[in-house]
């Protein structure tokens, strides 16, 4: 028997840029995460984010220099249509 644990939570997606001030457009909306289109995401964004107590997943991220990259910025997951490619290059951190 296998068990799983389901989380859920509300964010805002955001397609194309970074809005001016995503940590007040996330608390207006009442949400919790940051679900960015990861090439309009810098480390200077997720940390403001990350100490605004928002979560950050950058989507759709493909290639493994940007799964470095992106981690080496604290955020809090990756959205990728290579899911067992990313598990592999975590394992072999």
């Amino acid at each position: 028997m296998s068990s799983c644990l389901v989380a859920v939570g509300t964010g805002n997606l955001i397609a194309n840029t970074a809005p001016c001030d995503p940590v007040g457009m996330v608390r207006d909306a009442g949400a919790e995460w940051y679900f960015p289109d990861y090439r309009f995401l810098d480390e200077t964004l997720v940390r403001t984010l990350r100490r605004a107590g928002v979560g950050v997943i950058p989507w759709t991220v493909n290639d493994v220099s940007s799964w470095a990259r992106l981690a080496s910025w604290g955020v809090d997951g990756i959205c990728t249509d290579y899911p067992d490619r990313l598990r592999a290059c975590i394992d072999s951190q």
